[in-house]
């Protein structure tokens, strides 16, 4: 059974998510949400006694055409910390002369219900920190 998120104008499934950033700024690119996958493979972040990556398509399709090259280059490798409280994965990209073009940084966060005074309830979106890999 399935449980819907309302509030904010949006109906979603509860679920993870991924915010993208940059660590240079690029002009148009704004942090976008993408969805959290399940991963069956051997690197991620573990919650809720499940795998979870970045949706690569979502992470591309939300890129500037020259870093969409790159990100394909490298097929969207994403580097998961091995220890620590981060739960920030990291992509390298670089041009076809390995020139360091960017890095995308994906952090894990998910929807928490907020009660207003009014009885409205809202969703916010927070960092997840009760996670381990």
């Amino acid at each position: 059974m399935t449980t819907m998120i309302e509030g904010n104008g949006m109906t979603m499934e509860p679920t993870l998510f991924f915010k993208i950033t940059l660590e240079k700024p690029v002009k148009g690119f704004k942090s976008p949400l993408v969805l959290a996958d399940q991963h069956n493979g051997l690197a991620g972040f573990w919650c809720h006694g499940k795998l979870y990556i970045p949706d690569l398509e979502g992470v591309r399709s939300y890129l500037p055409y020259r870093y969409q090259k790159a990100f394909d280059r490298i097929r969207g490798q994403f580097w998961y910390p091995a220890y620590g409280s981060s739960l920030t994965a990291t992509c390298f990209l670089s041009d076809r002369r390995n020139n360091s073009l960017n890095t995308i940084f994906a952090a894990l966060i998910e929807p928490k219900p907020i009660t207003l005074p009014s009885g409205e309830t809202q969703w916010v979106f927070q960092p997840v920190k009760a996670c381990c890999l």
